[in-house]
């Protein structure tokens, strides 16, 4: 929508209603029309509601909602929020809540950006709690958005895990929905999420995904987005050369799509690119680009975020001055949307620059700006995440159980209805025995009927257990889901500790967690539900814990004989853990640099036995060494986990560390 379009609207009412003919010059409109400008004609239609010069509410309804709509893609944030406001009396007024809540949630978006995320949360919040009013239908499409909204607005305050969390539950939402473009578009979310937390494997997967989805369906905006952001991961780990190639073809969709801000962030994105590669004439070239777009558009938060790396190529390249000018212009600009983050960027630029002249008055008070806003910046995230953190295990571990519970719950009450039905039955056929001279002909139909009723039972019980299933497929799903969220806790938490043996415990209980998540992730890809291939399980584990310590196959060799048969999941997993230990052990402290590493996992199956052997060609076990003398939480978890199933666990040097254990697994279920 224009300006010329807004006047036409205009025109158009005033035309069948004399009442305005009264207050509007007509001559005035026309000649209006064709060159005033979009903000005059907010202003005037404004006006003409606030002089009451315009009654008919279907007009003030259709002009503001568009105005708002309009005035938000323009980046117009307050006036759009204002105009939204004013609606939002209105609707509520009218007693539309559906209305109500569709503005409410404009006005939140205009909030968010416009740099008053807390407003914005609140207003999402509420929202979401005000759902209860609509049609199920309604409420379903609203929640969706909303939960999205409320992701994004914590993801551009860099609080990953509460983005996260709102990301996973619109995507559950979107999946029930059948929402297979909003599903997409999520997984975009979730990979922004991982890349900001440096897990660009796990991002790179989810952009790719995205990608292959948004190409077969010639959906090229998101091709456009999913190509930039995946551009960005592969920037990060190194591989330039695949990321100037997306970079390229993504410029083709912004331009077949006539998308400036795309083409804007494909320009700043692929600056980035080759201000890593120390391209800084290239990167500058293309900065500039991303920064008249986004000064075209008034995004003036894209600007300073461009204008910071703009400013770290210039004093890399040795204009101080040029970089100290684009430094103070970022700074105020920053501190005039108030971004932190992006003023703590500016000082630290300033900094370089003064420093690299000599003015050394300058690069101290900018570096000082610089550790205040960074050290402020960080103790308000870790807090928040330190809360979240702890929130999110309570509220995981209520769900589970409850989950659980209810679970124990209908599976009694569908064995009870099995029972009293099968007593049914044995006293219908003594009757039936006792009456079976005298009532032949009623016998013969009620035993017809009988089995009508028996077949229907049985095709409800079939029902039931595959409704059963899918419930716990489900709940390994989620078992699986809520374990690697842990273990991304974990690893986003150990960045934060400086400490290298409180590290190295934070990364030993991401290790145990995603060895246990394996297990899930298996049972949900398959339909064994409660049994495991150990074998497979044991290979991907030890393998994954190599590449974790740094070994691959240059430098390391897995030998295995593991037994084929399926393993009872309450074995599996602790045989798991057994294994995650002793081999974790092995790669932090048996092997020396100069030698091929090897290690060799024998697992056999002798009736109701399990026979366990671990061996490597490193440097071997201590002298002294023995289970009830170590202060290892490791082996002291091995050693529980031998006695639990029964066994008993042996130990040698025999080239290398050998260990033996025998287990007794049917015992220990038995007991």
């Amino acid at each position: 929508m224009n300006a010329y379009h807004i006047i036409v609207i205009i025109v158009a009412f005033i035309s069948v209603n004399k009442a305005y003919a009264n207050k509007v010059n007509y001559v005035q409109v026309l000649n209006q029309k064709m060159q005033v400008d979009f903000n005059q004609s907010i202003h005037w239609v404004d006006s003409l509601v606030e002089t009451d010069a315009i009654q008919d509410t279907t007009f003030f309804e259709a002009v503001y909602e568009n105005l708002a709509i309009e005035l938000n893609g323009r980046s117009q944030y307050a006036t759009s929020a204002r105009l939204a406001n004013k609606l939002i009396q209105w609707y509520t007024f009218k007693k539309d809540p559906y209305r109500n809540l569709l503005l409410r949630r404009l006005e939140g978006i205009s909030y968010m950006h416009g740099n008053d995320r807390n407003r914005a949360k609140t207003i999402f919040n509420d929202c979401l709690a005000d759902l209860a009013s609509l049609p199920q239908k309604k409420q379903q499409k609203l929640r969706l958005e909303l939960l999205i909204n409320l992701g994004v607005a914590y993801g551009m305050d860099e609080e990953v895990m509460p983005a996260m969390k709102q990301f996973v539950k619109a995507d559950s939402l979107a999946l029930v929905m059948n929402q297979e473009e909003k599903h997409i578009t999520l997984l975009e979310y979730q990979a922004n999420m991982y890349a900001a937390i440096q897990d660009h494997k796990k991002a790179i997967d989810l952009y790719q995904e995205a990608l292959i989805w948004y190409q077969a369906n010639n959906n090229w905006k998101g091709a456009l987005s999913s190509s930039d952001n995946l551009a960005s991961s592969y920037a990060f780990i190194g591989e330039y050369d695949r990321a100037l190639l997306l970079l390229k073809e993504a410029r083709g969709y912004a331009r077949q799509l006539d998308d400036k801000y795309g083409l804007a962030c494909n320009f700043a994105i692929t600056a980035e690119t080759f201000q890593s590669l120390e391209k800084h004439a290239e990167a500058i070239g293309y900065f500039k680009k991303s920064i008249n777009i986004f000064d075209s558009l008034n995004l003036k938060y894209k600007v300073a975020s461009t204008m910071n790396n703009y400013a770290k190529s210039l004093w890399k390249m040795g204009q101080l001055q040029q970089s100290i000018e684009l430094s103070r212009k970022q700074l105020k600009m920053a501190q005039s949307i108030g971004y932190r983050e992006y003023v703590k960027h500016a000082y630290f630029n300033l900094w370089q620059a003064y420093d690299r002249l000599g003015e050394l008055d300058e690069a101290y008070e900018c570096v000082q700006w610089y550790y205040w806003l960074h050290d402020s910046i960080i103790k308000g995230r870790f807090n928040s995440e330190v809360a979240m953190l702890q929130n999110s295990i309570e509220n995981q571990l209520k769900e589970a159980k409850i989950e659980r519970l209810e679970l124990e719950k209908q599976l009694e009450a569908e064995k009870a209805q099995k029972s009293k039905t099968f007593n049914q039955w044995l006293i219908m056929g003594a009757i039936l025995m006792l009456l079976i001279a005298v009532v032949l002909f009623f016998l013969l139909r009620n035993i017809r009927k009988a089995q009508k009723e028996i077949l229907t039972q049985r095709d409800q019980l079939q029902r039931s257990d595959q409704e059963k299933a899918v419930l716990l497929k489900e709940l390994h799903h989620r078992v699986k889901n809520n374990l690697q969220i842990v273990s991304s806790l974990l690893n986003m938490q150990g960045d934060s500790v400086k400490d290298e043996k409180a590290l190295e415990a934070f990364r030993e209980g991401q290790n145990r967690v995603d060895a246990m998540a394996m297990i899930h992730k298996h049972l949900y890809a398959t339909d064994e539900l409660t049994s495991v291939d150990i074998s497979g399980y044991l290979e991907r584990l030890v393998n994954s814990l190599a590449y974790s310590y740094g070994f691959n196959s240059i430098n390391f060799t897995l030998n295995t004989n593991i037994t084929r048969n399926p393993i009872d999941v309450d074995i599996a997993i602790p045989i798991g853990l057994i294994v995650n230990e002793l081999a974790s052990n092995t790669f932090k402290h048996a092997f020396s640099k100069e030698k091929m590493a090897e290690l060799s996992v024998i697992l056999k199956q002798n009736g109701n036995e399990l026979h366990l052997e671990m061996k490597d060609n490193g440097k071997g076990l201590p002298q002294d060494f023995s289970f009830q003398n170590l202060d290892s939480f490791g082996m002291e978890l091995v050693y529980t986990l031998v006695k639990q199933l029964k066994g008993d666990i042996g130990w040698k040097n025999n080239g290398g560390a050998h260990f033996s254990i025998n287990l007794k697994p049917n015992k220990a279920l038995a007991a």
